[in-house]
């Protein structure tokens, strides 16, 4: 007789915030924002400035006066962001796949020291908060 499937235990699942991860998502975000704003991330979306400049567009512009002219520019607020992501994609581009490609080399020249760094984590305690 065939022996029976026996249940599984669920999976246990780490919830600590990995920050070469967080690192290479803002760097990647920030390109972006680059390209099509002109701006930090930070200064995209904390910005209250009404003009920010002929070409930087903040998001609180975006989302007010996306159909009005910008400022300095015959163009309204949604031309503009597709004119800096046409002007700037090829940029962007190759910026993106560099810091993709870094990244995955940074991992695996340090996996050594950053199985040192989770593991004194795990002796401090603050493992379940913070990976590396």
């Amino acid at each position: 007789m065939a022996r029976r499937k026996q249940k599984r235990s669920p999976r246990r699942r780490n919830t600590a915030i990995n920050i070469s991860n967080l690192a290479e998502a803002y760097i990647q975000t920030s390109i972006v924002t680059q390209a099509a704003t002109g701006l930090t991330p930070w200064n995209f979306l904390t910005s209250q400035e009404g003009n920010s400049g002929a070409s930087k567009i903040t998001l609180n512009e975006l989302l007010t006066r996306f159909n009005q002219v910008h400022t300095g520019t015959t163009l309204t607020e949604g031309e503009l962001v597709w004119k800096n992501i046409t002007d700037n994609w090829i940029d962007a581009g190759i910026k993106t796949i560099g810091v993709s490609v870094g990244f995955r080399l940074a991992n695996k020249l340090l996996k050594k020291p950053k199985r040192q760094l989770n593991a004194l984590a795990r002796t401090v305690g603050v493992s379940d908060m913070i990976r590396i």
